[in-house]
């Protein structure tokens, strides 16, 4: 009896541990939102371009990435009609505590309206992403062109806007000169 005790409680005390490293790992505010079947945000307005931003470069989704997305989760982000602010930090790079705390501030302010928002946490000395397919994944070339940035993505236009700048006081700046992009 005293040892299936033990044994119970540390079953519950291994799945508590899990579920507090899962639940730091996961964005629950983007989990829980459901997909919208119209844009978040759609005036038909163009937005003034302010002065240029330093570290920030439009480029273009390649078609490539839209060859095969059945097996990739990671699909969302390049297709439909929402436009994502993605933050992968590795290392430390860009802050994860403070991005986190910048966005959620941004996204009280309104910009909730315009995007939708999602943090990658990798840790350790290295990431590794391959494509199930002979095709490139849009999970790969995410990671290829947004690790240790902040990118907001247009499956739209099929553009993305990497900002390697890595300054959280200048992520207003660009969400407000690229919210009705």
């Amino acid at each position: 009896m005293k040892s299936q005790l033990k044994n119970l409680l540390l079953c519950l005390a291994f799945l508590v541990c899990l579920g507090l490293y899962l639940s730091a790992k996961m964005d629950w505010e983007d989990m829980l939102q459901p997909r919208s079947n119209t844009p978040v945000h759609l005036n038909g307005k163009i937005a003034p371009n302010p002065k240029s931003l330093p570290g920030v470069q439009l480029l273009p989704i390649p078609q490539e990435v839209f060859t095969d997305l059945s097996a990739d989760s990671w699909a969302r982000y390049v297709t439909g009609n929402q436009k994502y602010v993605l933050v992968l930090s590795w290392g430390e790079k860009p802050a994860p505590a403070v991005f986190k705390k910048t966005l959620k501030e941004l996204f009280n302010k309104g910009y909730k309206e315009y995007y939708r928002k999602h943090f990658v946490i990798e840790s350790g000395n290295s990431w590794f992403v391959s494509c199930d397919s002979a095709h490139l994944c849009p999970k790969l070339w995410l990671y290829q062109n947004c690790i240790q940035k902040v990118c907001i993505i247009n499956p739209l236009t099929k553009q993305i806007v990497v900002d390697s700048s890595t300054d959280a006081k200048q992520l207003e700046t660009l969400l407000e000169k690229y919210k009705d992009w």
